[in-house]
């Protein structure tokens, strides 16, 4: 395995708690549901689970999956 291979292959960690408006963008997440995030934040809850993302932004299941 070449360095540029192993380069292309390495997967970073998504922590949902620092999505800043331009990464909801480009995830696709609503205007709506950003708002509805950040609110949720703004209180000092931290979201820990996918579940817990899915029912704070009421994303579906499939843009979930992506």
């Amino acid at each position: 395995m070449s360095l540029a291979e192993s380069k292309s292959k390495i997967v970073y960690p998504f922590n949902p708690n620092f999505i800043s408006a331009f990464k909801a963008y480009t995830l696709g997440l609503s205007s709506e549901k950003y708002e509805r995030f950040k609110e949720f934040r703004s209180v000092g809850k931290w979201i820990s689970t996918f579940e817990t993302f899915q029912k704070v932004t009421q994303i579906s299941d499939s843009l979930l999956a992506v």
